[in-house]
C-alpha cells in the first residue's frame, strides 16, 4: 500500500490538510532541512510517495532525490530553485527572499515585524498575504477553518520556531538545482494559472528541468492554495485507485 507523506509550506503546517476527509496522508511537521532528513529516513516503504506543497516542494524534492525507492513526486504550487530563472520580482514573498539572499539583519527585522503582527492582529496579517492572491484564493478566507489553518501555520513558524524558519529560507534561496537532477522517480506537478506566490513560470522551469520525467497540469484561473484544495484529493484518490 502507498503511503502519502506531505511536506506543507512555509509558513504552514499541517493544519493545511484541514480539507480533506477520509483521504489517508502522512503530515508531519516540517519546518528545516533536518525535519526533512528526518521524513525521508522514514520512509521505507518502496511505494511511499511524496507530496511538497509551495515551499514544501524544497523538502519533498529533496526527499524523494535521497530515496530513490520512492513511486512519485508530487508537486503542488511548487516553489522552484531560484536560479533556474528570473522569478523573484513575480512572487508575492519577494521582500523575504530577496532579504534572505542579501540582508541577512534585514530579514531576521522583517519577520520579527511578522511575528509581532502575528501575535496582535493575526486577521490583519492574513489579509495582507492574500492581498494579491485571485478571486479563487480569497474566496477560502470565508471559511473559518482555512483562516484557521492560516493562523496555526503562521504560529508555527513566526511565533514556535522562527529561527528554523529562518534557517530554512536561508537554505531555499541558495544553489539547490542539482537535486533535481537526482530524482528517479516519475514527477508530477500541479500548477495554478493565476498564482502570484510561486508564479507559473517557476512550475514551467521545473518542468522543463525534468523533461520527460514530468507532467505538468495547469489548473486555470486557480491561485496557491486553490490549486492545493483542488488536486490533493484527486491525487490521494488516484493513487489509491492505482497502488
Amino acid at each position: 500500500m502507498t503511503r502519502h507523506v506531505y511536506f506543507h509550506g512555509l509558513p504552514g503546517s499541517a493544519a493545511e490538510l484541514h480539507f480533506l476527509s477520509g483521504l489517508d496522508i502522512e503530515a508531519p511537521q516540517l519546518m528545516h532541512p533536518a525535519d526533512w532528513q528526518y521524513a525521508a529516513q522514514s520512509a521505507s516503504n518502496p511505494k511511499d510517495s511524496f507530496i511538497g506543497f509551495s515551499l514544501g516542494a524544497f523538502g519533498a524534492i529533496r526527499a524523494a532525490a535521497q530515496r530513490k525507492s520512492a513511486k512519485s513526486l508530487h508537486l503542488i504550487s511548487p516553489a522552484a530553485p531560484l536560479e533556474l530563472g528570473d522569478f523573484l520580482n513575480s512572487m508575492a514573498g519577494a521582500p523575504v527572499f530577496k532579504a534572505a539572499r542579501t540582508h541577512h539583519y534585514l530579514l531576521t527585522a522583517l519577520t520579527y515585524g511578522q511575528r509581532t503582527l502575528a501575535q496582535l492582529a493575526p486577521e490583519r496579517l492574513i489579509k495582507q498575504i492574500f492581498a494579491t492572491s485571485p478571486a479563487a484564493d480569497k474566496t477560502l478566507l470565508d471559511g473559518q477553518e482555512f483562516r484557521d489553518s492560516c493562523r496555526d501555520g503562521i504560529h508555527a513558524a513566526l511565533i514556535n520556531d522562527r529561527k528554523r524558519y529562518l534557517a530554512t529560507i536561508h537554505a531555499y534561496v541558495r544553489p539547490w538545482a542539482q537535486l533535481i537532477d537526482e530524482l528517479e522517480c516519475p514527477v508530477h506537478i500541479y500548477q495554478g494559472s493565476a498564482d502570484t506566490w510561486t508564479p507559473p513560470a517557476m512550475a514551467e522551469a521545473l518542468s522543463h528541468r525534468l523533461g520527460d520525467r514530468c507532467t505538468l497540469d495547469v489548473l486555470d484561473g486557480l491561485g496557491h492554495y486553490s490549486t492545493l484544495h483542488q488536486s490533493l484529493p484527486k491525487i490521494l484518490r488516484h493513487e489509491v485507485a492505482n497502488p
